[in-house]
């Protein structure tokens, strides 16, 4: 199919929740996983299991999950190590002392479990994004066959390189700070450039969105924009080393629908670095990727002005996965 170009759809309006997410505790190794999930009132074709990003938690995804429960999709979204709920019963920005990152993956395996328990044996496609993005590839390195379709929402690629030299940075405040201490430091380094780009703005996250009622939202949300411990940073960063070198994706089974969304003018990618991970992905060997990128967009574009454009392509690429032949077009909007 040829690249194709949609004009924008701002929404005026907003959608208010229709009922609140139903919830579990789910017991891991070392705390306890809440976990939101929402079901559509028709016969479930699939699950889809959110991956939230940094600083944030699985609650900002109702919306979203409503309007997948449209598409006849179970919708689960666990609050992971250090945010939300989760968090709340140890510290807020801090994954673990040790082995955080192998926790969040095992915690990913954990939730799915639970959901097949719950819900039946049905494809699982999980959505990621940011951190959620990154995990979701880390996790795709040894546990590809077990998901249906991957969706990567904010994500990036870059060279493995930088994320080394950030590493060292993070170890650094590790050895001044502490292991658990919040780096105000690694904050202003990671996230006081994107504003800048900005222009004008009036918060220190209008990075976010373009919709300024939801970056009101974030800003006002307790469990939203906390500042990470060193040992948090150093544990993503090394993830970031491992995913973004081609060999290590080569390690996911080639006929894995992947789906690369997001904002032109998001500051963590710039745009063009999601055409990085979408070719880098490719040549990895995976067959089946598709890009959606979308001009003006910024950081989430699930709470983006257009979110309703966005909710649209993305489910009519998923429910093409459950076809013979995907689409694999490059979509600019």
């Amino acid at each position: 199919m040829t690249p194709t170009v949609a004009p924008l759809m701002e929404n005026t309006t907003d959608v208010k929740p229709k009922q609140p997410a139903n919830s579990h505790w789910l017991p891991v190794t070392g705390c306890r996983l809440y976990i939101r999930y929402w079901q559509p009132n028709y016969p479930a074709k699939g699950i889809v299991h959110i991956l939230h990003g940094l600083a944030e938690h699985s609650g900002r995804y109702q919306r979203l999950a409503e309007w997948l429960n449209q598409q006849h999709f179970i919708v689960i979204a666990h609050d992971q190590r250090g945010h939300g709920k989760t968090g709340q019963q140890t510290q807020l920005g801090h994954f673990s002392d040790h082995n955080g990152w192998d926790y969040l993956i095992s915690d990913v395996l954990s939730v799915q479990a639970w959901a097949t328990d719950m819900f039946g044996e049905l494809p699982v496609t999980l959505i990621g994004h940011s951190m959620g993005s990154y995990l979701a590839q880390d996790f795709l390195l040894t546990h590809s066959r077990a998901i249906h379709a991957v969706i990567l929402s904010g994500s990036n690629h870059d060279l493995a390189l930088k994320f080394t030299a950030s590493r060292w940075i993070a170890q650094l405040e590790r050895w001044r700070l502490g292991a658990n201490t919040p780096s105000r430091l690694i904050d202003q380094l990671v996230f006081g450039r994107f504003n800048r780009r900005i222009s004008p703005h009036h918060t220190n996250h209008d990075w976010l969105s373009r919709d300024s009622q939801q970056v009101a939202a974030y800003v006002a949300d307790p469990l939203c924009g906390f500042i990470s411990t060193p040992q948090l940073w150093v544990d993503l960063f090394q993830a970031l080393q491992r995913i973004n070198q081609v060999s290590n994706l080569k390690s996911i089974r080639s006929d894995l629908p992947i789906y690369v969304l997001g904002g032109r003018d998001d500051p963590i990618s710039a745009g063009k670095r999601l055409k990085y991970l979408a070719s880098a992905l490719r040549a990895a060997g995976i067959k089946q990727v598709a890009e959606a990128i979308y001009v003006g967009g910024r950081h989430e574009m699930f709470n983006e002005i257009n979110y309703q454009q966005v909710y649209t392509d993305m489910t009519d690429w998923l429910n093409s996965t459950f076809n013979s032949t995907p689409c694999n077009s490059l979509h600019v909007a």
